[in-house]
């Protein structure tokens, strides 16, 4: 029986933090979208050499391995002034954001090999909207599979018209971000994954998912309360481990093959 408990909180746990990943952005609007398709990469001075076409939600821009440039634009909300804007991008493949010059200053990606439920969306556009501040911006995209593995339009770990699908446009919206609900599904998400690491039942992992139910029912998805959730996260955060544990450090590390299972010109763009 506690086995059980156990395991409808931890997927209770699952579907608390899945709600705040979609909720961390508000007042969201969709954006006006146009992409510019080709076979091979084409450069950024490039790009308006190719014939434009509209794209929304939930349609395809290509298959595997194709590409295309992506320009972006939106009405700024008169309640946006004053606040951070951020776009949510899931565009089927690997997106670099790129500024007026030319160079790319940020990336993107629809999945992790390592982990089925990581995906990079989020991006800051304006770190504070002001009355004349514009939403205009072009992306490179991708559709890239996991290591060119699966068939067409599908990989290992999304199935066929699902968030992940290589070439479709799964989100695109920008909104104001908020910073205390991202900081809630952070907590969430990483005692999560601390009670997921756990294989058997145990006084700690009972802690853990207990402490998240309180945090879920003072949440009350309401946006005003995401604070005071936090603040029932906060003990099981600052636990520290026993004297027994190994002390670790961690060191972000990252190796790009010359040309892995992929085209070379996509090693080239993931140095980018």
């Amino acid at each position: 029986m506690k086995e059980k408990l156990l395991k409808y909180q931890l997927t209770r746990a699952e579907l608390f933090r899945n709600r705040l990943y979609d909720a961390f952005l508000l007042d969201t609007c969709k954006l006006n979208a146009e992409y510019y398709w080709s076979k091979e990469p084409v450069p950024f001075k490039d790009r308006l050499t190719l014939e434009a076409r509209p794209v929304r939600e939930g349609e395809t821009f290509g298959k595997r391995w194709d590409n295309a440039w992506f320009h972006f634009t939106s009405p700024l909300k008169p309640e946006w002034i004053g606040k951070p804007v951020w776009v949510r991008l899931n565009l089927g493949g690997e997106i670099l954001l790129f500024d007026d010059n030319g160079v790319p200053v940020s990336a993107l990606t629809n999945h992790s090999t390592f982990n089925p439920y990581y995906k990079k969306e989020h991006v800051e556009l304006l770190k504070k909207a002001e009355p004349d501040s514009v939403i205009d911006f072009w992306c490179e995209v991708c559709a890239n599979g996991l290591f060119g593995e699966g068939e067409e339009g599908t990989n290992r770990l999304f199935g066929e018209g699902e968030e992940g699908t290589n070439g479709t446009c799964s989100v695109m919206e920008v909104g104001v971000y908020d910073d205390n609900m991202f900081q809630l599904w952070a907590d969430v998400n990483a005692l999560h994954s601390l009670a997921s690491s756990y294989d058997k039942p145990c006084a700690r992992k009972r802690q853990i998912l207990s402490a998240i139910e309180t945090a879920e029912g003072i949440f009350a998805d309401d946006t005003a309360n995401a604070a005071a959730a936090r603040e029932v996260l906060k003990k099981q955060l600052e636990y520290k481990a026993t004297d027994s544990e190994l002390t670790t450090i961690t060191v972000g590390h990252a190796h790009i093959d010359v040309g892995w299972l992929w085209p070379v010109r996509e090693s080239i763009r993931k140095v980018a």
